[in-house]
């Protein structure tokens, strides 16, 4: 069913990205990790997708909102 909607498709097309753009390049996850430390306090992993289980798009999404004001000022 996820797969099968045209906007969840999308949205899972966008996360993908999101993780892929940071995990490609050490530098990026370099400048993400100060970043949420300087803003959040704390150094959160962001996490990556899979597959295999779609209830991993859950934890990575509520990664992400939880680093959202990190990513935003990258």
């Amino acid at each position: 069913m996820w797969k099968d909607d045209v906007s969840l498709l999308n949205f899972d097309n966008t996360i993908h990205l999101i993780c892929s753009y940071f995990s490609r390049s050490p530098k990026r996850i370099r400048v993400l990790s100060d970043q949420e430390e300087e803003i959040l306090g704390f150094h959160l992993k962001l996490l990556k997708p899979l597959e295999i289980r779609w209830l991993s798009i859950y934890k990575v999404i509520e990664r992400i909102y939880d680093l959202y004001p990190a990513l935003i000022s990258n």
